[in-house]
């Protein structure tokens, strides 16, 4: 059953055992410097307001990879801050924020899942540390997208997924100066802006069959 609860305030908390917030609504959400030791979900999440998840860790356990921690078609209807946040597997599909959304220097240290997110407003994911696969497969920025010095080291499975943007689409553009990818897909993305790769670094190999661009792209 679904809880509902004002503002949720954890800052600092510690929490040893897994963590069920799933189908809980908040006014608002403040996780800042949280240790989630086991798995965490906070799948169909509603907060209403803003989330504050700022160097926040979400540790899980070894025994299933994919439920270290899920967001997974969780709403928010104000900004969403994941500054410096350290993940492992993470799944954030299917997320829709309103606001703006900030995984600045933010860590996934095993997959991460963006696949379908909506955001309204800015992403700014610069600085982030992808150091498995990564996939924003279908995901919407309304806004735009800032993935300046992202690094996206990819997994040593399969080279052919280390990260896909396949079928993204940047409404007002996006940015991914400096950024460091292995092998990297953005086939039928579409860019209502600008694209800049000033200064990008592929170093396997970069698919982009079937792209749209609006606006200018830049890849010197």
């Amino acid at each position: 059953d679904s809880v509902t609860v004002g503002v949720g305030q954890f800052a600092d908390a510690v929490v040893n055992g897994d963590a069920v917030f799933s189908d809980a609504t908040f006014d608002r959400l403040v996780l800042d410097e949280c240790r989630f030791r086991s798995d965490s979900s906070f799948a169909g999440l509603a907060v209403s307001g803003d989330c504050s998840a700022r160097g926040a860790e979400f540790q899980g356990q070894d025994n299933v990879d994919d439920d270290d921690v899920t967001f997974a078609q969780a709403t928010f209807g104000g900004s969403v801050d994941f500054f410096s946040a350290a993940f492992r597997y993470s799944d954030f599909s299917g997320v829709t924020v309103a606001g703006d959304v900030s995984y600045v220097s933010a860590t996934f240290d095993d997959d991460a899942v963006f696949d379908g997110a909506h955001v309204a407003g800015a992403a700014s994911f610069e600085e982030a540390r992808f150091r498995d696969d990564a996939s924003f497969e279908r995901a919407v920025f309304d806004d735009g997208a800032s993935f300046d010095g992202a690094e996206f080291h990819g997994g040593d499975n399969v080279r052919e997924d280390d990260v896909s943007f396949g079928g993204a689409v940047f409404g007002d553009g996006a940015s991914f100066e400096k950024a460091a990818f292995r092998y990297a897909r953005f086939d039928d993305a579409a860019f209502g802006g600008s694209a800049c790769f000033h200064g990008a670094e592929f170093t396997r190999m970069a698919v982009f069959s079937e792209v749209r661009f609006e606006g200018r792209a830049t890849f010197e």
